[in-house]
């Protein structure tokens, strides 16, 4: 399964909102600001995954403790033992960002995963990277997936578990021009390159969630 998430800021057009809403659209919060923009909207908090590093300590705690967002995405030690500091009673799911440049073992994303693992709260689910241009992102789709799931095989061997959720950040869901014509051709992408990596490694595909900018809204959205 494949799924794109919407930024929150794009939750500000009205007409928007409804359809994530009616239609059970995931969310990405990254910052205290598309915080406000996901709780005024009304989204389901399941449907939220939100982004430690761009939250302070008392949003962590209120988006787990109170909102139990479905998923927290975080990238090292440090925002593990906040979250472990915060995390209520329940089983809170998280993802681990790795970037181009961690290869096994993964320095502090594989201490940040090890601390999950080791603790009875937090259930790791999957792990998250960016696409994009900055030093630490994976240039494309394939060269994502191919890392990620070898990643995943090698978590599923060192811990015995299995991760179900690969996050692919960066917005480059919808590219400039003309997204209704390149969107597909990336849905295809995708499905070839997890299907490739999955066979490779016999590793079980994991749903996959595609962050989209604000550019599928246009400028009025943004």
């Amino acid at each position: 399964m494949t799924e794109i998430a919407l930024p929150a800021l794009s939750l500000r057009n009205s007409a928007v909102a409804k359809w994530v809403r009616d239609q059970d659209v995931a969310v990405d919060v990254r910052s205290s600001e598309e915080l406000g923009v996901a709780l005024a909207s009304g989204v389901h908090p399941a449907r939220v995954t939100t982004y430690a590093d761009g939250l302070t300590a008392n949003e962590i705690l209120f988006c787990t403790a109170n909102l139990a967002v479905g998923r927290v995405v975080v990238d090292s030690t440090q925002e593990v033992d906040l979250l472990c500091s915060v995390v209520p009673q329940r089983r809170q799911g998280v993802l681990v960002r790795m970037s181009d440049v961690t290869a096994a073992p993964y320095g502090e994303a594989d201490d940040a995963i090890d601390a999950i693992v080791g603790h009875r709260r937090l259930d790791l689910i999957g792990l998250q990277c960016e696409i994009g241009a900055q030093d630490q992102d994976f240039i494309s789709y394939p060269a994502a997936i191919g890392h990620m799931i070898s990643a995943m095989a090698d978590i599923r061997d060192r811990h015995d578990v299995v991760l179900t959720r690969l996050a692919l950040g960066g917005g480059r869901a919808v590219p400039p021009g003309d997204w209704a014509i390149q969107l597909p051709k990336i849905a295809s992408e995708i499905d070839e390159s997890l299907d490739d990596a999955c066979a490779t490694l016999r590793f079980p595909r994991p749903t996959v969630t595609v962050s989209a900018g604000l550019e599928i809204l246009g400028q009025e959205a943004a």
